[in-house]
């Protein structure tokens, strides 16, 4: 619960002139509620603390700012709701992205500079091999084989609740994977074309 306002006012006042012990208590007081904030609208636990520690960084960084600020309940708010749209934003971006370099539509630039569908496949090997087994195994019945979540548990004697969470780990770790290595890999290559 937030405190008195003349306390907050207190708080604000300590933060602006660059108290650390202001600091810890502001974010004692009010990160639970953030965390919460951010883990309703990301759904995963990994985005929700990485920008929970964005805000806070904020916070710190525009303490000077937040000296002026009416409730900083309101505006941890704005912040975190901010924040959660600008990474729903990018997000998107990078996932539409990815999509246009799907395995199956890959387009194939010339061979000068491009980027080839070999390399493409290669690297997404690398990513399916950084999977742990049973993920592997699910993915490639799935995305290979075209198998329906009921084929790949009869297959693989699981149920089908666990193919579909191996199979959403997966498509998320390769995803991951292929943000963190295509994305650079095809910006650079269109700088230098």
């Amino acid at each position: 619960m937030p405190k008195s306002s003349a306390h907050e006012r207190k708080l604000l006042t300590k933060l602006a002139a660059g108290s650390r012990d202001a600091f810890t208590e502001i974010y004692l007081q009010y990160s639970p509620a953030v965390y919460d904030a951010l883990l309703y609208f990301l759904k995963e636990e990994h985005d929700a603390d990485e920008l929970l520690q964005v805000i806070f960084i904020k916070v710190w960084e525009k303490r000077q700012q937040l000296a002026q600020a009416e409730h900083l309940e309101n505006y941890l708010f704005m912040m975190t709701r901010n924040s959660v749209l600008n990474h729903l934003k990018q997000k998107a971006r990078e996932e539409t992205f990815i999509s246009q370099y799907a395995r199956r539509a890959l387009p194939v630039p010339d061979a000068e500079g491009g980027l080839q569908q070999k390399q493409y496949l290669e690297l997404l090997k690398k990513a399916i091999d950084a999977l742990p087994l049973q993920q592997q195994r699910v993915y490639t019945l799935a995305e290979d084989e075209e198998l329906s979540y009921e084929e790949i548990a009869r297959r693989l004697s699981i149920s089908k609740l666990t193919v579909k969470k191996h199979l959403e780990l997966a498509r998320r770790q390769v995803r991951a994977y292929m943000r963190r290595y295509l994305y650079p890999l095809v910006v650079l290559l269109m700088l230098c074309q």
